[in-house]
């Protein structure tokens, strides 16, 4: 299914003050309550959605010891909402230890909150931002579950090797992490559930992560056109299709070639979450569908790889304004329907 066409009617404005009613941290926003709704709609017993958040702020602190961080993350809270749409405020351990013992795949809202201080140019003020990002726990053999951390910024966040913080509107301070800053947090945090599982539970099950490319998206910018802010849409739009279409396989076509790819339950059992977001990006811009299919029409090395990455970039930031009226629009609609 492509989901490129939209109402010539759909303006900006209306879609950055829907963007602004919904991009929330708060545990019963609506993104998270929809995608459980829509779960139940197709009939997907084999996905759960939990929602849980990393302080950077309070992590990176001059005075805390490693002790105190290790806490910091052992004491991270979520929530979840049950069959009947409740919602359940709990330690995000306790509710991996629950999922992981039903054996199910874990699509989980990570919000990286005061991801970063940042300002525009040498007069502007320093500002924090929150980033949304999508941590995926797939169960495997011997008790064990892959990790894969989804962030779009992809590959740009391969330059960011430590935490900018806010110190005063003109004032920050860097701390360094000795590794990318997003694989130092995303480590931190499942040493910290395997912690707890040991600790606090009967659970068995060991999640398994590292700072490879295998268990984190570094693949294409997926905001590179993006001005706006909408990085809370691409955890929603990656979790619908592959809730929707879990277990179907996937057809690309163009006049002269035509490719299947294999199922999301097929891709995610080979650990090949990369390639899942390429299929389900390609689904919103016919352009990308094109490169996808001729992409994975052929071998390719690295070379041929980053020449893919830097084409979808490209695409998505010519695209400009419509690229995020497209993303927002299917959101939306898909909420309110």
């Amino acid at each position: 299914m492509m989901y490129s066409k939209i109402p010539r009617t759909v303006r900006i404005k209306n879609v950055l003050d829907e963007m602004n009613k919904h991009s929330s941290c708060d545990f019963n926003n609506q993104i998270i309550k929809k995608t459980n709704e829509l779960k139940k709609k197709h009939y997907n017993n084999d996905l759960v959605v939990v929602h849980t958040g990393i302080y950077f702020d309070m992590i990176f602190n001059k005075d805390n010891t490693k002790n105190d961080v290790n806490l910091l993350f052992e004491d991270m809270y979520g929530a979840y909402y049950d069959d009947d749409m409740k919602l359940h405020e709990d330690f995000t351990c306790n509710i991996i230890d629950k999922f992981t013992k039903e054996k199910k795949t874990i699509f989980c809202w990570t919000d990286f909150i005061d991801y970063c201080a940042y300002r525009e140019n040498d007069n502007a003020n320093n500002e924090l931002f929150t980033h949304s990002t999508l941590t995926i726990m797939t169960p495997t053999e011997n008790d064990k579950y892959f990790v894969y951390q989804f962030n779009p910024h992809g590959r740009c966040q391969i330059d960011y090797k430590g935490y900018t913080k806010y110190v005063s509107r003109k004032r920050t301070k860097f701390f360094p992490c000795g590794e990318l800053l997003d694989t130092y947090v995303i480590n931190n945090y499942i040493n910290a559930m395997n912690r707890c599982l040991s600790k606090y539970t009967n659970n068995k099950n060991k999640l398994i992560y590292d700072n490879t490319k295998a268990h984190n998206y570094f693949g294409a910018n997926l905001q590179s056109g993006d001005n706006f802010g909408c990085c809370f849409l691409f955890p929603f739009i990656i979790f619908i299709d592959v809730c929707k279409y879990y277990r179907e396989s996937h057809i690309f076509e163009t006049s002269s070639k035509r490719l299947r790819f294999r199922s999301y339950k097929s891709l995610f059992d080979e650990q090949k979450f990369e390639k899942c977001i390429y299929v389900i990006i390609s689904k919103y811009f016919k352009e990308i569908s094109n490169m996808t299919l001729s992409f994975y029409s052929k071998k390719n090395d690295e070379k041929n790889y980053e020449a893919f990455e830097d084409s979808i970039e490209l695409n998505l930031h010519n695209h400009g304004n419509r690229y995020i009226k497209i993303i927002a629009y299917n959101t939306f609609y898909i909420m309110n329907n």
